[in-house]
């Protein structure tokens, strides 16, 4: 069986492909094909003809970047999805998965946040051009399963992090963002280190190879869930269901860094959402697991910064 991986020369499908060792595994990256050009992405589905679709392709970044390059996000993504689900009805794969990310939930989702509540409000203001872009895979789903029986499943995982991920004080998320910027104060020793906001808010950090040990999951099986809303019977939070402070998360980090100075906290720069963890009822009924602790985690993915680094 051939599976085409998009965004696969990205941190997730760098963990991903590992586990897929019984598929024939087309993992292809913007330099492949660009995913914003229409022709591009009908060549791609042509060269390949692809059984599964997995769609992890987008323009995605930390909260700096989304804050000053709003209207990027949203136009890029909003190509990209809307050529993977024209494209893939063209070409008909037997199923396509796609990953969105847990940004897309209204900021004011009650905690643990439910797969139902996707629809009840706005998502956090930063964010949110590029997560409501990414959304419509959701409509999609619904919409292309409708009209042309294009089979596909929703996944939706919390904060992932691990090996392979983007370490850049621009563009990186919250856990490499924060190691960078550790593990620099303890080579550069200095007295302090500053992070921003209060440390109170609380985020829900999942180790990217517990995402990847999923995904053969979703790719060989259909799952239907009780929902009101038909749109939301194929979606599927992949979590370990558990929140970690920002302030646990640095102390955390600082720790298996090995840095010795003092840690402040700039309590003019915001929080974000006080609190965003997710539900994992859903994928436990499957009977997936995410087991790695957030210090085991951590404890890894330095290990391997370090090993690049050297």
């Amino acid at each position: 069986m051939r599976i085409l991986i998009t965004g696969g020369t990205g941190f997730l499908a760098k963990n991903i492909i590992p586990v897929l060792s019984k598929y024939e595994v087309f993992a292809v990256g913007s330099k492949d094909y660009d995913l914003l050009d229409s022709y591009q992405c009908d060549l791609m589905f042509d060269n390949i003809r692809p059984d599964y679709v997995l769609h992890l392709a987008a323009k995605s970044g930390g909260i700096l970047s989304n804050k000053q390059y709003p209207a990027d996000f949203w136009y890029q993504n909003m190509l990209i999805t809307g050529n993977i689900w024209e494209y893939s009805k063209r070409y008909m794969p037997k199923k396509l998965i796609v990953v969105v990310p847990g940004c897309t939930y209204p900021s004011n989702a009650p905690v643990p946040v439910v797969e139902n509540s996707m629809w009840d409000g706005f998502p956090d203001l930063y964010p949110a051009p590029g997560a409501l872009a990414k959304k419509m895979s959701i409509t999609a789903s619904y919409a292309y399963k409708q009209q042309y029986g294009l089979n596909s499943t929703i996944v939706i995982p919390a904060n992932a992090y691990g090996i392979n991920d983007l370490f850049d004080e621009v563009h990186s998320h919250v856990i490499p963002a924060l190691m960078l910027k550790v593990h620099k104060a303890k080579q550069e020793n200095l007295k302090e280190i500053t992070f921003w906001g209060t440390g109170k808010a609380i985020r829900d950090f999942i180790y990217a190879e517990d995402i990847a040990n999923c995904i053969p999951y979703f790719i060989e099986n259909e799952i239907k869930f009780a929902s009101e809303n038909p749109c939301l019977e194929n979606v599927c939070n992949v979590s370990t269901g558990i929140g970690t402070s920002i302030k646990e998360l640095a102390e955390t980090i600082v720790k298996i860094v090995g840095y010795h100075g003092n840690v402040n906290w700039d309590i003019s720069k915001p929080d974000g959402p006080a609190n965003k963890t997710f539900s994992n009822v859903r994928m436990k009924s499957l009977g997936l697991k995410c087991e790695t602790t957030i210090e085991e985690g951590i404890r890894r993915t330095y290990e391997w910064f370090q090993k690049k680094l050297a």
